[in-house]
């Protein structure tokens, strides 16, 4: 079970720390027993920052995957830079699209950033991000918890 909140403006541990009360509850409130694992996802800034790495992946998600028009994507070493980047995002499907007046409104980014969390096939350029790498980690801990995945 992936359990996320932004880390904003806050400190990691305080996250952290909502998130396992969270996880108690949770696993308080289940009737039926099973196994499973909970890992934290705290991106520094918002989830939407990590999706910022791949224009391809966002002009197919958007629609319009032959658009030769080049995006405005920040460089992976300034991710965590972006004031706000579900604005940016955003704006970045709005670009892909290729759509213009009536047509551009039509756009719903917030559908579009879930199919594109899909079609990212390569996160290594979030490698160097420290939070993107203690998600990594926990992730395969979790896994190697249920026995699911050997490394």
């Amino acid at each position: 079970v992936l359990i996320h909140r932004d880390q904003d403006n806050s400190r990691r541990s305080n996250r952290l720390r909502e998130i396992e009360e969270a996880e108690e509850i949770a696993r308080a409130n289940v009737s039926a027993p099973g196994e499973s694992v909970c890992v934290a996802v705290i991106p520094v800034r918002m989830t939407e920052t990590w999706l910022l790495i791949d224009e391809a992946a966002l002009k197919k998600a958007a629609g319009f995957p032959a658009n030769k028009s080049a995006l405005d994507l920040p460089k992976p070493n300034r991710l965590e830079g972006i004031a706000n980047p579900k604005e940016k995002l955003y704006e970045l499907i709005k670009d892909a699209s290729g759509l213009s007046g009536r047509r551009l409104k039509k756009v719903r980014p917030a559908q579009t950033m879930h199919s594109l969390a899909a079609t990212i096939k390569d996160y290594s350029p979030l490698d160097h991000l420290s939070a993107f790498q203690v998600l990594r980690t926990d992730i395969e801990k979790a896994f190697s918890e249920l026995k699911v995945y050997q490394s």
